[in-house]
């Protein structure tokens, strides 16, 4: 009788216990669902705010850069500038010197006059061809030079070397202090001449014959060589010394006129310069306001990004303790 008793009682207790329980699950179903709607919007308010910081952060980055490169050309541009003030003040140098002065007149740039021939005056190849062989003949004389080097010469000098003009153009350059080109190998080419033309006789005599005249023969192509490189090299310096003097007033002309215009180029180049200059301090400083712009908006952003974080976070939380309580476990996921 008592056991029945007893059974009567626990079952109520049960019941209401199961019921308690029951509603208790229902109640933490119903926070679970508003915690992770709320999560869901907070996550999406968060995505939102971290991609305008990204952004933001981007364009603070590429303003960076901006800043960066404008810098750089300007410090390109005063590089410039210093380089064109340089090149100018060398051809304001010029104009103050002693040369401009006699070039550059009336605000213009004249032919001026060519001043003394030089000397010797060589008008043409064949005018220097002349003072050459007069020039290289002068210490054995025209005739002896035809007749040493005769095979060896062309036609022209061949011509020149027997007339009487070339004797008159020595003669001349003696007068005028030229000196003689005169070296051992002439005199070893006088003593070598003489002992190939020995007519002693006897084994010594025979054997100094045959010396002088190996001699005269080595000689003679050092001689010949000698011989050539004079023609070439007077030859050309006359004429080219010739050629100065007739270009050189065009030449001095060309000079004045290229300073006058790289006055007017660099001129042009310290304007490009200088707006470049401008260019950029405007870039820098809009740029500059651009990225004190996007800081205070980051800075605007951040507070409310560490609520929506600190409120997901508080209610990951919450659904953690939920998931792990014993009312969860046995009716929260039914």
């Amino acid at each position: 009788m008592s056991v029945k008793i007893m059974d009567m009682i626990r079952l109520p207790i049960t019941l209401m216990v199961v019921i308690m329980v029951s509603g208790c699950a229902t109640g933490l179903k119903q926070e679970v669902s508003l915690l992770e709607s709320e999560n869901a919007r907070t996550q999406k308010i968060i995505t939102a705010q971290q991609v305008q910081l990204a952004d933001f952060n981007n364009r603070i980055s590429n303003a960076s850069r901006d800043i960066s490169s404008a810098r750089e050309s300007s410090e390109r541009s005063r590089k410039s500038l210093a380089e064109h003030q340089t090149s100018i003040s060398r051809s304001q140098s010029y104009f103050n010197s002693k040369e401009g002065r006699s070039v550059y007149v009336d605000n213009r740039c004249i032919l001026p006059s060519r001043g003394e021939k030089p000397q010797p005056f060589c008008g043409s190849r064949a005018e220097s061809r002349e003072f050459a062989l007069s020039y290289c003949s002068m210490s054995i004389g025209c005739d002896v030079a035809l007749s040493m080097f005769d095979d060896k010469l062309d036609t022209f000098s061949k011509k020149f070397l027997a007339s009487e003009a070339c004797s008159r153009s020595v003669a001349k350059m003696h007068n005028m202090g030229y000196s003689d080109d005169q070296t051992i190998v002439n005199a070893f080419s006088a003593a070598a001449s003489s002992a190939c033309n020995n007519q002693r006789e006897g084994i010594f005599a025979m054997i100094g014959k045959a010396w002088g005249c190996l001699t005269a023969g080595a000689i003679y192509l050092q001689k010949l060589e000698s011989y050539q490189k004079c023609l070439n090299r007077e030859g050309d310096r006359c004429y080219n010394n010739t050629l100065s003097w007739e270009n050189a007033p065009a030449q001095r002309r060309n000079v004045c006129q290229n300073h006058i215009s790289n006055i007017a180029e660099r001129k042009k180049e310290i304007a490009s310069a200088n707006a470049e200059l401008k260019r950029n301090q405007k870039l820098i400083l809009e740029s500059e306001n651009l990225i004190t712009q996007y800081n205070s908006k980051i800075q605007s952003l951040q507070p409310g990004l560490q609520r929506a974080q600190t409120r997901f976070t508080s209610n990951n939380a919450r659904l953690d303790e939920i998931k792990n309580s014993v009312q969860w476990k046995l009716f929260g996921d039914n």
